[in-house]
């Protein structure tokens, strides 16, 4: 039975990134989660999509109707629809805490994702993917933001010595918010030998995927050798 429908589009050939906590949390919970064929910048600009979410935004979530006299529930926001998949299943507490300390430490987590490391992960891979110029001021400063970010996230999994980023038993939706933005990461210029500046947050990761129900959400190969950057002289030339 179809718990909802989620529209994300892929990217790169590679799931949506903040995708990957959704998907995750509704495999955690068993919940089985549609996902229609849509193209980013064409299927969230038409009548239908915007029908649905006004914004246009991706991904978004319909949920599934509990009877026929009942409208669909509509919600965008990634991390709106991650939250309302994990308490929507058995293993809410889990996914959420079941302290008041656990859920506070877990959203702190999710918030460090949004506000710190998303901005500059993405930034970082956007002009490798063609998604925007290629900017050497930006490739620094980000850079240099981005190992600040993982300098931090190193220092808390060595301090602790915890396996899990919130302190918990068992995996959170804190590890999979980080994780699905981290893997972004990973296929576009964290390479062999950046990965090697930070064993305990790759120990982590490798901890993430290899949690059994989430196995193929998180598969793929990481990046052996970045890329060089675009030569801004030669190409004024």
């Amino acid at each position: 039975m179809s718990f909802g429908k989620l529209y994300c589009p892929s990217f790169n050939g590679q799931l949506y990134p903040n995708a990957r906590k959704i998907l995750s949390a509704a495999a955690l919970n068993s919940l089985h989660l549609e996902r229609p064929e849509m193209e980013f910048s064409v299927t969230n600009k038409t009548p239908e999509y915007r029908a649905k979410f006004p914004l246009g935004k991706v991904p978004g979530f319909e949920g599934a109707p509990p009877d026929s006299s009942s409208p669909p529930f509509y919600l965008w926001e990634s991390d709106a629809i991650a939250q309302y998949v994990s308490a929507s299943g058995p293993r809410r507490t889990q996914l959420l805490g079941g302290t008041h300390e656990e859920k506070a430490k877990i959203m702190q987590w999710i918030h460090f994702t949004n506000c710190h490391f998303s901005p500059s992960v993405a930034a970082l891979a956007a002009w490798r993917f063609g998604l925007a110029p290629f900017d050497g001021k930006k490739e620094d400063s980000q850079g240099e933001e981005m190992a600040r970010w993982m300098g931090y996230l190193e220092g808390q999994l060595g301090a602790g010595g915890g396996k899990w980023l919130a302190g918990t038993d068992e995996v959170s939706l804190a590890d999979f918010t980080l994780a699905g933005l981290m893997y972004l990461g990973l296929i576009a210029f964290m390479d062999r030998e950046y990965r090697g500046g930070y064993p305990n947050a790759m120990a982590w990761m490798e901890r993430v995927r290899g949690v059994e129900e989430t196995r193929e959400i998180f598969a793929g190969e990481w990046i052996d050798v970045k890329g060089p950057a675009p030569d801004a002289d030669a190409e004024k030339a």
